[in-house]
């Protein structure tokens, strides 16, 4: 039962609010948040390509973004600072939306069921926010790939242009990209050897019941192994410009985060309709070890009779998508 909800008045007297009025707030709270997590990711470059004074030709100058015809031209670090920039502002959304998924639970009186049975992990917020932003195989190395590739030239010509808008088709092909390479080495870091599981992908399966910010809690090698090897590659399967690599980038890394979330999101019977990856899915690769390699796709799991359904094991999860 939801208890009555305690809040200010404007002269400072407390004001009773009845607890199924609150919980339909929250609801209403809740689900909008839910909606518009997803563009939030692409906000930054959404904004500096929109017919606003915010457009980029109006904020910086013409030669922080033309490139020539001589290759080293193409070394201007604006794409690069947007780039990492875009991936932090759509994080920002992502950890406050993660954050009232957390208020939502408390206010609702504990709504939201917790996707293992064992109950979600206990933890200090801020504490583990610090230590997932700071953890050096997460996006500190991200930055450093991005770095190194961008200012060395080893990327596409196409991706240090700023011309033309987000390609959406091209950033699902990326996401599908990476997904399908990562889904191959995530595997092969299970089977191919004891001593480079060991090494690599152990440290995170140290998780057997996760939470959103246990994402990039593993190690440098597994971050290589499985994240950047198919960055790159992805990188020269689908050439596209600075704003779509840009947007793939921010839904990639803050969908990954997503996915290690310990509770259900409001979007998920949706998703795995579609057949794309849900806390739960993942949940599984983290209980089982041996299921579901995939990450934002579910399709390579059922193409190569990996996928196993949460639904199907009640022994500790109690979501059920529909």
């Amino acid at each position: 039962m939801c208890r009555p909800t305690s809040a200010k008045s404007p002269d400072g007297n407390d004001v009773v609010l009845p607890a199924k009025q609150t919980t339909n707030t929250m609801r209403l709270a809740f689900g909008l948040s839910s909606i518009v997590v997803w563009p939030c990711m692409l906000l930054l470059p959404l904004v500096l390509n929109s017919n606003t004074f915010m457009h980029y030709t109006k904020v910086f100058q013409e030669d922080w973004y033309l490139v020539g015809d001589d290759n080293d031209d193409a070394r201007k670090p604006l794409g690069l600072c947007l780039g990492i920039l875009a991936v932090f502002v759509g994080h920002v959304f992502v950890v406050a939306y993660h954050y009232f998924v957390l208020k939502f639970q408390h206010w609702s009186g504990g709504e939201l069921v917790s996707i293992q049975k064992e109950g979600a992990p206990k933890y200090y917020y801020l504490e583990e926010l610090i230590g997932h932003l700071s953890q050096p195989e997460g996006f500190a190395l991200l930055s450093m790939y991005l770095s190194g590739t961008w200012m060395y030239n080893l990327m596409p010509a196409s991706y240090y242009s700023f011309e033309g808008d987000i390609d959406l088709g091209k950033v699902a092909l990326c996401l599908i990209c990476q997904d399908g390479i990562q889904y191959v080495m995530h595997r092969l870091e299970h089977v191919v050897s004891p001593e480079i599981y060991k090494r690599s992908h152990k440290p995170h399966h140290r998780f057997t019941n996760p939470k959103m910010f246990d994402a990039f809690n593993g190690s440098p090698a597994d971050t290589i192994l499985m994240i950047l090897i198919p960055l790159y590659i992805t990188a020269w399967a689908v050439k596209c410009n600075v704003w779509t690599y840009m947007a793939f980038g921010s839904v990639y890394a803050n969908w990954l985060t997503l996915i290690h979330s310990e509770y259900p999101h409001a979007w998920d019977g949706i998703f795995k309709t579609l057949g794309f990856g849900t806390p739960s899915d993942h949940h599984v690769h983290h209980k089982y070890f041996k299921y579901n390699y995939g990450h934002l796709f579910m399709w390579f799991d059922l193409l190569f009779k990996t996928y196993r359904n949460p639904d199907d094991c009640s022994r500790y999860f109690n979501v059920k998508e529909s």
